[in-house]
């Protein structure tokens, strides 16, 4: 018989009023990545490439493009993170809808539904907040503040 596994997943759907092109800048840019979810990020966006993620000095991971089409998907499989990030895929699908852009994330892959599962999926919720008013209204937030968002 043959083996199966279970996978879990974190989903999140919201409406961004801005261009999708701003949004994909937003999403695959590493300079504007550092508004809304890392700290320093490093690398340039292109499938293949290796984005390096950085969160805090102690906390740098990595994470491979896998999709990068252009205003529509953008997607990174992360390795050595986190344990539970390792092998787990963080992807963004967009819709332009005249103006404003439908965003559809996704953290796929997760091998189990336990704490650092559930605190990522609150962490997405508030890091995708803090894009949307980054792209709407230009808000930044300090990296060490975006947790009180």
């Amino acid at each position: 018989m043959p083996d199966q596994k279970k996978h879990y997943a974190i989903y999140h759907d919201l409406i961004i009023k801005a261009p999708v092109n701003k949004v994909f800048g937003g999403v695959s840019t590493p300079k504007l990545l550092d508004e809304w979810w890392t700290q320093t990020c490093k690398n340039a966006a292109g499938k293949d490439n290796v984005f390096e993620l950085g969160f805090t000095p102690n906390c740098i991971w990595y994470g491979k493009v896998i999709k990068h089409v252009p205003n529509s998907e953008f997607e990174l499989l992360i390795f050595d993170s986190h344990n539970d990030w390792n092998d787990t895929a963080v992807g963004f699908i967009l819709n332009d809808k005249g103006g404003t852009t439908r965003l559809s994330f996704y953290h796929s892959n997760w091998k189990e539904v336990n704490e650092h599962f559930r605190i990522s999926s609150y962490c997405w919720a508030v890091y995708l907040r803090v894009l949307k008013g980054y792209l709407e209204k230009g808000i930044r937030i300090p990296y060490h503040e975006r947790d009180n968002v």
